[in-house]
């Protein structure tokens, strides 16, 4: 069962922002082997998938087992945002609320820090030097490591910008228009459960509006880039962290020649020995639900995590 996945951790939960009434929330997972072993912890971040249109921070069924290992192992602290979702928010509001979750996960004085301090776990501490993330998002400046597992890349590419019937996420027909329709100008939405909103998240991409609907508040004034090469631009060596991404060639829903580019051009701009990209021949999206790291087959997940765990925790 999917909870079973939950069932490690104690699970909190607390608004990291309120807009106009709005609460949007972080959740805290605290594995239950060290909830009374007071120290300092490492922090990893987890960003949820669903094309930022659906899904949600604590839907276990998208929680792979190979992340729920590396926390329980490490062992770490895992935080989970949620954010608003496509199309009722714009993709520069979706921005603005990741921004402002690693604003309050570093906050020293009414951030994630305080919020546990005052929590049935007091004893327990942010080891802040050592952030990793995994998920759809690598972050930012402050994160030492991230592993990007099938992710949205060229946001400004044909996939997300130009209908095209071709286009079949899962094997999905072709959505009718009326289903985009119907949620224009709906109140925002931060979560929800992905099978909800899936036709809509498909919709989006087949009928090529993803992309107008994310970027139609443009960058706003305080910087924020919508897209990763615009992002990357502004980067030199030694100002990101070090990236592991994978991706199935048989992805149907998000491609994986994006992500192969991605790699090469991080590699050419940061440096061979920042990057490490696995392609897995004719897999799917979500494949790596099902590796088993101690397996021959799962060796290339093994090696990345480990890795990984290495430039995160820096030893």
């Amino acid at each position: 069962m999917a909870d079973q996945k939950l069932s490690h951790f104690h699970v909190l939960t607390t608004p990291y922002k309120t807009i106009e009434g709005l609460e949007i929330p972080a959740h805290i997972l605290i594995p239950k082997s060290i909830a009374d072993k007071p120290g300092k912890y490492p922090v990893l971040v987890r960003f949820h998938g669903g094309f930022l249109v659906t899904g949600a921070a604590l839907f276990s069924d998208w929680l792979a087992p190979w992340s729920v290992n590396l926390v329980l192992s490490t062992p770490s602290i895992l935080v989970m945002p949620d954010y608003r979702l496509l199309p009722e928010a714009s993709g520069l509001e979706i921005l603005t609320d990741i921004q402002d979750f690693w604003s309050w996960l570093q906050s020293p004085s009414n951030g994630l820090s305080s919020y546990l301090s005052s929590s049935p776990y007091s004893g327990l501490e942010l080891d802040l030097e050592k952030i990793g993330s995994i998920g759809d998002s690598a972050g930012r400046d402050v994160v030492k490591a991230a592993v990007a597992s099938y992710p949205m890349v060229d946001l400004r590419g044909k996939w997300y910008a130009e209908k095209d019937e071709r286009k079949k996420p899962f094997g999905a027909a072709l959505v009718g228009e009326e289903i985009i329709q119907k949620y224009e100008g709906g109140k925002w939405v931060v979560a929800a459960t992905p099978m909800d909103r899936v036709d809509l998240a498909v919709g989006l991409v087949q009928w090529g509006k993803w992309r107008e609907v994310y970027e139609r508040d443009g960058e706003g004034k305080d910087g924020l880039k919508l897209f990763l090469e615009d992002a990357m631009e502004g980067r030199g060596k030694g100002e990101v962290g070090w990236l592991f991404a994978f991706h199935g060639t048989g992805d149907s829903a998000v491609p994986w020649e994006e992500t192969r580019d991605l790699v090469g051009r991080w590699k050419e701009k940061f440096g061979g020995d920042t990057v490490v990209g696995v392609w897995k021949e004719g897999l799917e999206h979500g494949f790596d639900d099902s590796v088993d790291e101690e397996s021959e087959e799962g060796k290339w997940l093994k090696d990345g995590l480990a890795r990984f765990k290495k430039e995160w925790l820096g030893n």
